[in-house]
This record gives structure tokens, sequence and C-alpha cells, in this order.
């Protein structure tokens, strides 16, 4: 008998079948590949993505984790709310980390293939 314990976004948990859906988007080449990590941080340069984080803040860095080797390429277009504290305030950042994106601002940590869908990079 199977029984559902977890519903976490699309992906969903069984015990029992041992079955998992897997995200839409989930571009397992991105999470294994630091030239395609590269490519998408390249990508939503291109498109103005910005970035707010702040030096000792916990879900930035786990934001950080996340990027992989995207975050080499992205860091230095990245804002750093205590060291540009001004950019910050005028962009009128309230929490961190902060993407704003063509479609909107984004308050929450982001994963490589939710990037790359929100800004439509296509990354192989």
């Amino acid at each position: 008998m199977n029984k559902l314990i977890a519903l976490y976004g699309s992906w969903v948990v069984a015990f029992g079948s041992g079955c998992a859906t897997i995200p839409s988007g989930y571009n397992p080449n991105l999470q294994r590949n630091p030239k395609a990590q590269r490519s998408l941080a390249q990508c939503l340069i291109d498109k103005g993505v910005q970035l707010y984080v702040q030096t000792g803040c916990e879900h930035c860095d786990t934001q950080k984790q996340k990027l992989g080797t995207a975050w080499k390429v992205l860091e230095p277009h990245t804002f750093d709310c205590i060291y540009d504290y001004d950019e910050c305030k005028r962009a009128g950042i309230r929490y961190i980390p902060t993407w704003d994106l063509p479609s909107g601002r984004e308050t929450e940590i982001l994963e490589l293939e939710e990037l790359a869908d929100k800004v439509d990079c296509d990354v192989e």
C-alpha cells in the first residue's frame, strides 16, 4: 500500500512504490555540468537579471551553493547589500536573496532550472 507523505512544489514522494515525479523544468545537465551553469549565468546577465545578497546571510549562502559554478560568473554582477547599501536602498530591497527578473521580483532561493525557465534561458 502506498502512502503519500510529502508534496513539495511539483515533487511527489510516495513510499512503497519508490516513485517520484520530476519537476517540469528539471535539467540534470545543469546540476552536474559546470559549463552549462556558466552558460546559464551568462544568459542571466545578458537578460539583465540582478541578484541582491548580503554577506553573512544564511539563505544567500544557500543560493550561492545552488548556483554552483554560475556563482563565479554572477558574483561581479551581484549587489551585496552590506557593501552596496545605497544601490539596495535605491532598488527597494527588503528581503534577501532577491532576484530582479524580467518577469518581476522573486524573494526566495531559486533552483538553476527555475531560473532558466523564468528567464527563458535555453541551456544545454
